[in-house]
């Protein structure tokens, strides 16, 4: 099993502030460029690992190239309406100030299609769990190697065998589907 790697918690850990705070205090820049160093030194360092990222982090073209340069990258496309039920507005700096969350999350669809498009996987959550979908990078996984993909309950456990190869697989989740 790959280990499951979070750029957002490696961020927290060294700034001792959460990505909200960080976001509050430094502003979106400021968190995106310390993003991108996090997952570029992931790249390079992160081996047998899922790398699951937020939804913003492909937006930077660092980070995106660092993702597509050194593995395989997996947008998790989920609706609107399945973004909002597991989401709590009030710790997303984006979002918490607006009267309507809906309106700005439709709108980073749109503006977003183009980035996550060019994952290398999609998969539509459309109300599936979390086991329902993780089998469905095997297909793809294996063209990296021999591989076998499993899940347990919860979205955030892909494990991931690759046999010798020991590229990273990027989840690129919290995106938006109509």
């Amino acid at each position: 099993a790959w280990q499951l790697r979070y750029p957002d918690r490696l961020i927290e850990t060294a700034s001792g502030r959460s990505s909200p705070e960080f976001f509050e205090n430094d502003g979106e820049a400021a968190l995106r460029a310390l993003e991108a160093k996090t997952i570029a030194n992931l790249a390079k360092t992160a081996k047998g690992a899922v790398i699951a990222t937020g939804g913003g982090a492909p937006t930077n073209a660092q980070s995106f190239n660092a993702m597509r340069d050194s593995g395989l990258v997996v947008w998790l496309r989920a609706t609107i309406e399945e973004l909002l039920s597991g989401l709590d507005v009030s710790t997303r700096p984006l979002l918490k100030r607006l009267s309507d969350p809906r309106a700005t999350l439709l709108a980073l669809d749109h503006d977003l299609q183009a980035t996550y498009a060019a994952a290398d996987l999609r998969l539509d959550l459309r109300g599936r769990s979390a086991t329902e979908v993780a089998d469905e990078p095997a297909g793809v996984i294996a063209n990296f190697g021999d591989a076998a993909v499993s899940a347990q309950t919860g979205i955030a456990r892909l494990y991931v065998s690759l046999g010798d190869s020991s590229k990273p697989v990027f989840l690129v989740s919290a995106s938006v589907g109509g």
